[in-house]
C-alpha cells in the first residue's frame, strides 16, 4: 500500500519537462528545471541516507508523503490556473522541486523496505515480489494515460490520478501503520495482529448491542 503513494514517480519523471512547458515555461528553462529537480533529487537521497536512521519511520513516511502529495495539489493548480496570472508557473517549479526532494529523502526509500518489514520471514519474498509486480504494473498504465489525460483535461487530472487516491492511503497508514524502526517483526506483527483482534471485538460487540436494541 505505502508504494501506491508513490505512483507518481515515474509520470512526473517522465513528463516533467512537458508539464512545464505546458505551463507558459520555455522548453530551455523547463528541461533546466527538470535537470535540477533530478539533482535535488540526488542530493536529497544521500540526505535521506542518514535522516532515516535517525528518525522514526513511521513520522518521516508520513511527514512526507503528505509533502509529495501536496506538491503534486499545488503544481495542478499553479499549471491550470498560470493563464490567470503568468508568474504561477514559477510555482510549478517550486512544487516539482519540493516533489523530487519529498520522494528521494524519505519517502521513496521508506516506503520500498517498509513491505519487507512488515510480513513474516517465511512469506518475505512473495510478499515483496508480490506487491512490487502490482506496484510496477500500475506505474506502467499511468506512465502511458497520464499524458493523454493531461492533454484532454489539464493540469486538474493530477489530483484525481495522484492526489485523492494517495490521500486515502495516507488515512490509513496513519490509522494503522505501526512504527518499524529498531524493532523486531514478532512485534510489529503481534502490533497489526492485535489491532486487527481489537477491531473484531469492537465489531462484535456492535453487532450484539444492535441486536439487543432490535429485540426490545
Amino acid at each position: 500500500m505505502t508504494l501506491h503513494v508513490t505512483l507518481s514517480l515515474w509520470p512526473m519523471l517522465y513528463y516533467s519537462t512537458e508539464f512545464l512547458t505546458r505551463a507558459n515555461i520555455s522548453n530551455e528553462t523547463a528541461e533546466l528545471m527538470s535537470n535540477v529537480m533530478l539533482f535535488v533529487s540526488s542530493f536529497s537521497t544521500l540526505l535521506g541516507m542518514f535522516i532515516v536512521e535517525s528518525l522514526p519511520r513511521r513520522f518521516l513516511l508520513l511527514s512526507t508523503a503528505v509533502v509529495n502529495v501536496s506538491s503534486v495539489l499545488f503544481f495542478s493548480l499553479f499549471a491550470h490556473f498560470q493563464y490567470l496570472w503568468d508568474p504561477l508557473k514559477y510555482g510549478c517549479i517550486i512544487a516539482l522541486i519540493i516533489w523530487g526532494m519529498s520522494y528521494s529523502i524519505a519517502l521513496g526509500p521508506i516506503a520500498w523496505f517498509l513491505t519487507a518489514e512488515l510480513v513474516p520471514l517465511d512469506v518475505r519474498a512473495a510478499a515483496v515480489s508480490l506487491s512490487l509486480c502490482i506496484n510496477q504494473l500500475t506505474a506502467l498504465i499511468f506512465c502511458f494515460v497520464t499524458l493523454p489525460l493531461y492533454s484532454a483535461f489539464g493540469a486538474l487530472v493530477l489530483i484525481p490520478l495522484f492526489v485523492l487516491p494517495p490521500v486515502a492511503i495516507i488515512v490509513i497508514l496513519f490509522l494503522q501503520l505501526p512504527e518499524t524502526r529498531n524493532r523486531e517483526i514478532v512485534d510489529i506483527i503481534r502490533d497489526l495482529t492485535s489491532g486487527a483482534k481489537r477491531n473484531t471485538i469492537k465489531m462484535s460487540v456492535l453487532e450484539k448491542e444492535s441486536h439487543a436494541r432490535d429485540n426490545n
